[in-house]
């Protein structure tokens, strides 16, 4: 009996064996197949999180630099006005005066100094020399060429040939 008892015993510890075997055999390599699977999309994701962090980045930074630029011209466009406005405030100064002129001509020279440290220096040199005194042999600017410069300076290459000959004249316009 107790030979049977082994038998017995043994026969069933195969069957278990063969069991355990089969479903070992099924269940590891679809355990380790998706395993894979989840590995290789975790690296697939880090992936594409990287490229979208990077295309995030020059994005912003793309934008900064528009923001920038468009500050800039802003910037540009503030002084310009400023200059255009000093040169018509100079066309009304008095040759001479009394303490209303002097405070008129204070006034301006405030102005001046104001944007001398934003004017590109070939305005600034323009400025000058239709702000000076005539000098004999001398002659000065236009102030409509004045104006061009300062038209160039803010639209670069897309100034055209726009002249100082061809900005409209309204003192006496109409008579």
């Amino acid at each position: 009996m107790d030979n049977w008892l082994t038998v017995i015993m043994n026969i069933c510890t195969w069957i278990a064996l063969l069991i355990s075997f089969l479903w070992l055999r099924k269940y590891l390599p679809t355990y380790f197949q998706e395993k894979g699977k989840n590995l290789a999309t975790k690296e697939d994701i880090g992936e594409i999180t990287d490229k979208i962090e990077a295309v995030k980045t020059d994005y912003a930074r793309q934008l900064e630099l528009f923001k920038s630029e468009i500050s800039l011209l802003d910037k540009r466009r503030e002084i310009s006005a400023q200059v255009v406005d000093l040169i018509n405030r100079y066309k009304e100064l008095p040759a001479e005066g009394g303490n209303a002129d002097q405070k008129r001509l204070r006034s301006f020279e405030q102005d001046y100094y104001k944007l001398v440290p934003w004017i590109p220096t070939d305005i600034l040199k323009a400025l000058n020399s239709l702000f000076s005194k005539s000098e004999t042999g001398k002659s000065k600017p236009d102030v409509k060429d004045v104006i061009i410069a300062v038209r160039q300076n803010i639209l670069g290459k897309d100034s055209g040939d726009f002249k100082g000959g061809d900005i409209i004249n309204f003192v006496g316009f109409g008579k």
